[in-house]
């Protein structure tokens, strides 16, 4: 009797494990697409405003965030084919360290866009580069320790042939919710700006850019309390459902952000009634903006990226 409960008590258990490890894997792939479908789709815009910009540090920062993103989600959407015992210690840690660098990185780009916002006043980027550098830099040092913690207790499991953590990997879930307060900072910074701004100075720029910051802080905060309390509470089968799925839809959502300046430089190339100063961090003068690319602006002036 006891033989069969204890049997019983191994197959839910076993069948449990698999079914959060089947959702991971569907979920990841469903973000995996996502950032793929999009990048492909956004192709031709990205080529065209973001590689034809003159070349600068954040240009190539951008670059090597998104490209180095697609890589590694693609090398996790097939891990299960390359992965090997010995690899299994370095590749859960590298993933997690990378999918909280990279979302950092965003949260820097981002950071830009609410300058822009004010005007680039020295004040408000003090502020937002403080909190930016604090909530990043202490979200790191957590995810080390965390990292320092589980990293030597991964095993390779060959009956679902996958990484399984220990109950230390909880230790990485306020590496993902310390970034909260960056988030609401930015959400703080962008209806101030629109509740502050007169409405005879309100202009198309101005509404696309506040809209683009409140969907920006929705995704991202959601993303993070999903990821928050996955770590901190979901069996260590289910907690990478939404690391991969979040590091993807981040991605996602930046580079549509930052393709988005571009097209506001452009049109304030164009357009001699906007004011003048730098809109995004691949800017450059109205002088070199070729006839060519006005005429492109204007044809796609009523189409909304995000």
């Amino acid at each position: 009797m006891e033989e069969h409960e204890l049997l019983s008590t191994s197959l839910l258990t076993f069948e449990g494990t698999w079914r959060n490890l089947v959702t991971t894997r569907y979920v990841a792939l469903a973000g995996y697409i996502v950032l793929l479908w999009d990048s492909i789709l956004m192709l031709p815009r990205e080529r065209r405003y973001i590689w034809s910009a003159p070349s600068s540090p954040l240009k190539w920062i951008y670059l090597l965030k998104k490209y180095v993103a697609i890589l590694f989600l693609t090398l996790a959407t097939i891990r299960t084919l390359l992965i090997v015992t010995l690899s299994c210690k370095a590749w859960l840690p590298l993933a997690i360290a990378l999918g909280i660098l990279s979302i950092a990185v965003g949260d820097g780009l981002v950071l830009k866009r609410v300058c822009i916002l004010w005007e680039n006043r020295r004040l408000v980027y003090n502020i937002l580069f403080i909190v930016w550098a604090s909530v990043t830099t202490t979200a790191l040092c957590v995810a080390i320790f965390a990292i320092s913690r589980f990293a030597p207790e991964v095993v390779f499991d060959r009956d679902f042939d996958t990484c399984v953590p220990t109950s230390r990997i909880q230790l990485v879930a306020p590496a993902w919710g310390i970034p909260l307060i960056f988030d609401i900072t930015v959400l703080i910074m962008t209806c101030w700006n629109a509740l502050d701004r007169p409405r005879q100075l309100s202009t198309r720029l101005t509404t696309s850019l506040s809209k683009d910051g409140i969907f920006y802080f929705l995704i991202h905060c959601s993303l993070r309390i999903l990821n928050s309390i996955l770590f901190w509470k979901a069996p260590s089968s289910l907690i990478l459902a939404g690391a991969y799925c979040s590091w993807a839809l981040a991605v996602t959502v930046t580079s549509r952000l930052v393709i988005n300046f571009r097209v506001v430089d452009l049109q304030k190339g164009s357009d001699t009634s906007m004011p003048h100063g730098r809109i995004s961090p691949f800017d450059r003068s109205s002088s070199q903006t070729s006839s060519l690319d006005k005429i492109k602006i204007h044809r796609e002036e009523e189409y909304e990226l995000m």
